[in-house]
């Protein structure tokens, strides 16, 4: 009897599943809406001197060309760390305390998302499946790093982690996110393209830029977050514990 209990603590199977694209959608646009405000405070001030970085100042001068573009990567990466912040604790902080993380997390995200570039290129580079691989693998680095605070490749470890057993999965619910916002990216681009700005492509570039960072890149990290801690979830859920209070 008592091998018997052992034996179902030990092998118990988790009936928890990753949430299907419809419910992450649903669940992602409703945190969206509710924390709109907070979102759009933490992008507004890095998307616009992304923008303003990444157009105004790049003038056929090599100084401004790159000291716009060092610039630009630290604001990238200042608000995405702000953001995954935001999301983890959504409801609870405000936007300054976000951003103030974000300086603190900018230059540990930076890294390891050079590992991730670094190991995606080198699969891609091989065969590019195992590339693809890699991708699915190593992508809630960012995540893990935010949440966790484990940095380098920690995070990356963990990330992998979290997705083998899952990667398919993941794949499709990550690709169904990525057409989605190809399907808006197209939305935005195609009336702006009317329009020739002088034949200034750097400045209908720059704009496109701009509306993506502020109104589709929140969607996106929600939508990412919740796909990372229903993994979370599913994961803890699945794993073999063994019940150590059990005695003879």
């Amino acid at each position: 009897m008592v091998d018997e209990e052992i034996k179902e603590n030990v092998s118990i199977k988790s009936k928890k599943t990753l949430p299907s694209v419809g419910k992450l959608l649903t669940d992602t646009w409703k945190i969206y809406k509710e924390n709109f405000k907070q979102f759009f405070g933490i992008v507004i001030i890095p998307s616009v001197l992304v923008f303003v970085f990444g157009f105004f100042l790049v003038e056929d001068n090599t100084i401004l060309m790159i000291v716009s573009s060092i610039l630009t990567v630290i604001l990238s990466y200042w608000l995405m760390a702000s953001l995954i912040f935001a999301f983890k604790n959504r409801g609870k902080i405000d936007i300054k305390t976000s951003l103030e993380f974000g300086i603190q997390k900018l230059f540990p995200l930076f890294f390891v998302s050079i590992l991730y570039g670094i190991i995606v290129m080198a699969g891609i580079v091989l065969l590019v499946v195992p590339g693809i691989i890699f991708l699915i693998w190593f992508f809630f680095s960012n995540y893990v790093l935010i949440y966790q605070n484990k940095g380098g490749m920690s995070a990356l470890l963990k990330s992998r982690k979290l997705v083998i057993g899952n990667w398919w999965g993941v794949f499709g619910r990550l690709l169904a996110m990525i057409i989605i916002v190809s399907i808006i990216f197209a939305i935005i681009s195609l009336p702006l393209s009317f329009l020739t700005f002088n034949g200034n492509i750097n400045l209908f570039t720059s704009i496109i830029e701009l509306l993506i960072n502020l109104f589709v890149l929140p969607f996106f990290t929600c939508y990412s977050g919740l796909l990372y801690e229903n993994l979370s979830e599913v994961k803890e859920d699945t794993e073999i514990k063994k019940d150590t209070n059990i005695q003879q």
